[in-house]
């Protein structure tokens, strides 16, 4: 049989046949056009050899038109197996610095001729010559643990096949930092804009599987609510009032569009355990000028003042639950200049806006107001650059003893049509608001297109370096996402200690009700009671449903953490925590009977995060320090996560590991209780110990504040 190169090419806007060069002889030879209008030929009798610089071009053009293949063809005698290589260098890697760790994506390199069965992530201290291995997996991304914050460090990966390792491939750099605490700042925020920021993304779409980037934000935002005109408050929610739809009313919510409100909203309550308010109005499409107060402020349904009686009610708010409404509070945000923003009155018209609602004790002076520098213009002809100078000068010489003005760009982020963000731009829109709040820097922000890989799953990501690294970091997690799932696009069914099913939903718990029990960060249990006849409970709002359907029902999951030593001086020490984290965790089918005693505990997880306590033996799935099971030291694990999975027919007790592959099963109880809806509760938790960062996940959740 003789060796043969086929070459195909597609032409376009003309009516020319292509022709081909053959790669042995240099002669051109006129293709056979195909049904699809393509043109194909094949040489036969090629030798073996590589060939460079394979050519096509169109019959008859003067002066011709060729092009030419990238790169070089290898043809090898027909009957010859090609002898595998080693897999090409790892080109591609994308790096995240978290809290004393760096996770990193990488793209596949071509595999050498042999399936690539395995990576090698190593990673060096910058400055040091020598490479060290951090783990071996066949996933395209991986986490980096254990490393430290403030330092810099290198990392490559290596792909491996039959043949053998490849050699070093591309080395990127990354600092693991530390995480801003979150704080406890309560704030109000007002939002006057246009449609980017009351519709902010047309529709509420997202590529399938990344909106658990944004764990409950479909729910109503329990600690965030939004001012309604005609009086009140009302929680904030996704599609239902957080649009802006001038005038909103109880009873009259917004379209379901994904508005300009949830996104901040959700980002503040990720960044502080305070409480949130918003006062917003909008007028879609319109100039500046219809942003101004009416002359006698007599017009209901003139947008300034649809604001400012927002605002007042707000205020009412924030003063009823004894929040200052001071310029440390109050925040805002002005997302207008896609319509006129290139008008000569158009700085003329904010600066008296402004002016108004601070001499109108509308807002206080001094507080904080940042602006869209803006992508578009609605107007045909309208300068871009000159809105965007007219924004950055108001920005610039507005008095800052009135106000404090910021600006973010809008430029780099995705729009679904020619003026409309995408709703991921919208959350990363609401990063840079709020970091710009809370007093912190930012760089311009560049968000991708959705990127889809082969297997069909897609991503999208932003990047402060350019476009094009937010496109390569989009389509390196989607084809992330293909080699978890085996090329499938969705997680498949994983083993016992990776329980993280598709059907489960998982949010963050939140609690309703506590005695004996302060809350923080709407997650996180501290004990503040200590005597026998203090009853310490916490109620909470999300319980996991009976389900017959599903391997894993559900689980709940918190972080190991340490304490200082509380003693109960009335009781000579009794009751307190004596310097050990001491807890049971865990639930319970059916109502607890919230006393801080066992009966609350059908099955759980005893916590010492101590050196030398004994332990309590027999009791659901335990948790010891060294002196009580040498082979687990929980204060040398603390910062990692525990998961109590429940089963069908077993509850297992988990810790993460840096991949879900190496996770460790801890305990095994080879029961589950009735088949009741589980509450989450405790036990024999003392004062000053802590169950830090509570989430829960149900194949059926059951939300216990709707009942």
């Amino acid at each position: 049989m003789a060796n043969t190169i086929k070459m195909s090419a597609v032409r376009a806007n003309t009516t020319r046949a292509i022709e081909f060069q053959n790669p042995a002889t240099g002669a051109w030879q006129t293709g056979i056009t195909q049904p699809d209008g393509s043109f194909q030929i094949i040489f036969t009798g090629v030798p073996a050899g590589t060939y460079s610089n394979l050519m096509a071009r169109l019959v008859g053009s003067n002066p011709a038109i060729t092009a030419t293949w990238p790169g070089p063809v290898t043809v090898v005698d027909a009957g010859t197996t090609p002898v595998p290589t080693v897999p090409a260098d790892v080109t591609q890697i994308d790096l995240t610095p978290g809290n004393a760790q760096v996770s990193a994506v990488i793209e596949a390199p071509a595999s050498g001729g042999a399936s690539i069965d395995n990576y090698r992530y190593q990673y060096r201290a910058q400055g040091s010559t020598n490479w060290l291995t951090h783990g071996t997996t066949n996933s395209l991304s991986y986490t980096y643990t254990g490393l430290t914050n403030g330092t810099a460090y290198q990392f490559r990966a290596q792909a491996h096949n039959s043949v053998g390792w490849n050699a070093a491939g591309t080395v990127a750099s990354a600092t693991p930092v530390a995480p801003v605490a979150p704080g406890t700042q309560s704030i109000a925020f007002w939002s006057y804009s246009q449609s980017n920021g009351s519709k902010q993304a047309l529709q509420s779409t997202m590529p399938t599987g990344q909106l658990a980037e944004f764990p409950g934000i479909s729910d109503p935002l329990t600690r965030s609510e939004v001012a309604i005109v005609n009086g009140g408050m009302m929680p904030i929610q996704l599609g239902v009032n957080d649009r802006g739809y001038y005038p909103l009313q109880a009873g009259n919510p917004a379209l379901t569009q994904v508005g300009g409100v949830t996104p901040l909203a959700w980002e503040l309550q990720q960044r502080s355990s305070g409480h949130f308010g918003g006062a917003i109005s909008y007028a879609d499409g319109q100039p500046s000028s219809t942003f101004r107060p009416d002359a006698n402020n007599s017009d209901t349904n003139n947008v300034f003042n649809i604001l400012v009686r927002s605002l007042a009610t707000l205020k009412a708010d924030f003063t009823a639950r004894g929040i200052p409404w001071t310029a440390a509070t109050v925040r805002g945000v002005i997302r207008q200049g896609e319509t006129d923003g290139n008008l000569a009155s158009w700085e003329t018209d904010w600066t008296l806006i402004l002016n108004a609602l601070v001499d109108g004790g509308h807002i206080p002076a001094g507080s904080m107001v940042v602006f869209r520098l803006v992508a578009s213009q609605t107007v045909a002809g309208a300068s871009l650059s000159q809105a965007r100078a007219n924004i950055a000068s108001l920005v610039q010489n507005y008095p800052s003893a009135k106000l404090v003005l910021k600006t973010y760009d809008a430029a780099g982020y995705n729009r679904q049509d020619e003026h409309h963000d995408d709703f991921y731009s919208a959350m990363v829109e609401a990063k840079q608001i709020v970091s710009l709040w809370l007093g912190e820097s930012i760089q311009k922000a560049y968000v991708s297109a959705p990127k889809t890989a082969s297997c069909g799953a897609v991503r999208q990501a932003y990047s402060f370096v350019d476009l094009a690294d937010a496109n390569s970091k989009a389509l390196a997690a989607a084809n992330a996402v293909c080699a978890a799932t085996g090329g499938g696009g969705t997680t498949p069914p994983v083993s016992n200690a990776d329980p993280d099913y598709p059907y489960l939903t998982l949010r963050k718990q939140e609690f309703t009700q506590t005695q004996g029990i302060t809350v923080s960060n709407t997650n996180t249990l501290t004990a503040t009671g200590g005597i026998d006849d203090v009853a310490r409970f916490a109620k909470a709002r999300y319980a996991i449903g009976n389900d017959t359907t599903h391997a894993v029902v559900g689980y709940f999951r918190w972080k190991l953490v340490d304490v200082a030593e509380v003693t109960e001086a009335a009781l000579n020490g009794a009751k307190a925590n004596g310097g050990v984290n001491n807890y049971i965790f865990g639930g319970r089918a059916g109502v607890p009977n919230y006393d801080n005693e066992l009966p609350d505990i059908h099955f759980g997880s005893y916590v010492k995060v101590s050196t030398g306590n004994n332990g309590v033996d027999q009791f659901g799935a335990n948790l010891y320090s060294p002196q009580d099971n040498p082979a687990f030291d929980t204060r040398a694990q603390t910062g990692k996560y525990l998961r109590l999975i429940f089963e069908q027919t077993r509850t297992i007790l988990v810790l993460e590991g840096a991949t879900r592959a190496q996770d460790v099963i801890l305990s095994t109880e080879r029961y589950r209780a009735e088949q009741k809806t589980i509450y989450q509760s405790l036990a024999w938790f003392w004062r000053g110990c802590r169950i830090e960062d509570i989430w829960i996940a149900a194949a059926n959740p059951v939300d216990l504040s709707a009942s």
